[in-house]
């Protein structure tokens, strides 16, 4: 590998590597929102359940 050819490998590795933790960010974020939501869907049913629903 001649040296402009590792400049560019080197290029593209730290766009790849800023581009899936971009995505690992996003994911993380909707896993939260998701878990969230569920949580607020069981206990809404749980509040439900006691009210005799």
């Amino acid at each position: 590998m001649n040296a402009n050819q590792r400049r560019l490998f080197v290029e593209k590795l730290a766009e790849d590597e800023a581009a899936l933790r971009a995505q690992l960010e996003r994911l993380r974020r909707e896993a939260e929102a998701a878990a969230a939501a569920t949580g607020a869907l069981a206990a809404h049913a749980a509040d439900k359940d006691m009210a005799g629903q």
